[in-house]
């Protein structure tokens, strides 16, 4: 084993450390990540998810408003919702917030304005970069298709295929999608109508949470991850320096015998100065 494998290890389990620390501290809660672009309905989903009736616990506008990160957590369950900034922002911090969200995330929904048509190419560089920063993305992946009472109905559907589709070719498969409208959520809660709130596709959205409520979040997947990097590590030091020891066992013992047979045959020699000496002494 050299030098080099200790320090490795070493820097290893100091980094394995601090990342269970800051992972720790998140440990208790079970975090829902909205990710999605301006406008496209992230906020008002979150009010719907909490129940808020009068839409402002997530700040809605048609303007930009979520320029950091959100969050709140729904006391009837112990959900915590986290409303990221939209990944269309030229903002780079915005971008590192909404990434440090993701480590965070036990269930990512993804929110796509089904009047956006397909999806652009700010949403697919997103679902790469989700897909090569999140692992088993698609088993905490729920698509959301949005605002669905602002265009026809059939039509919706046809967009929602598409886009389904489209999630799929980029991440490899999903564990959820629902067609949605916030609005038509909480009119019906309002309004005590059933049939609103049904139609309205936020109970689907509702049960797909409670049914993952089992899922480590990233932090908890990568640290893991880690975690078995590290204990290889180890046993592939262990391993070397086992061999190590071997080898110095196996070359001593060679030496031994060489040394042996080297004073066997030099005894002779010394024999005969020996008896040279004694007659001498006589």
């Amino acid at each position: 084993m050299s030098n080099y494998d200790i320090i490795e290890l070493r820097k290893a389990s100091q980094e394995l450390i601090e990342k269970f620390t800051r992972s720790n501290q998140d440990k208790e809660k079970f975090n829902v990540v909205i990710v999605g672009q301006y406008n496209n309905g992230k906020s008002s989903l979150c009010n719907a998810l909490m129940k808020d009736y009068s839409n402002s616990r997530f700040a809605v506008s048609d303007k930009r408003e979520t320029r950091k990160i959100q969050e709140e957590t729904d006391p009837a369950n112990g959900v915590t919702y986290i409303d990221t900034p939209g990944f269309d922002s030229t903002h780079e911090e915005d971008t590192r917030l909404a990434r440090d969200a993701w480590i965070r995330a036990n269930l990512i929904i993804f929110v796509h304005s089904l009047r956006a048509g397909e999806l652009d190419g700010n949403e697919v560089d997103t679902l790469r970069t989700l897909f090569s920063v999140v692992p088993d993305l698609g088993k905490r992946f729920f698509l959301v298709c949005s605002k669905k009472g602002e265009i026809d109905a059939d039509n919706a559907e046809e967009i929602g295929r598409k886009v389904r589709a489209q999630v799929m070719d980029y991440i490899g498969g999903i564990s959820g999608y629902a067609i949605v409208d916030s609005n038509d959520y909480m009119e019906g809660l309002k309004d005590d109508d059933r049939d609103l709130v049904i139609e309205s596709g936020i109970d689907t959205v509702y049960e797909w949470i409670a049914n993952h409520r089992s899922a480590q979040s990233v932090a908890e997947k990568m640290l893991e991850e880690e975690k078995n990097k590290i204990e290889r590590m180890a046993h592939r030091t262990r391993d070397n320096l086992d061999k190590g020891i071997k080898n110095y066992k196996r070359g001593f013992k060679d030496r031994r015998m060489k040394l042996d047979t080297v004073w066997t045959n030099a005894k002779p020699g010394i024999s005969k100065v020996w008896d040279l000496c004694s007659g001498y002494k006589k």
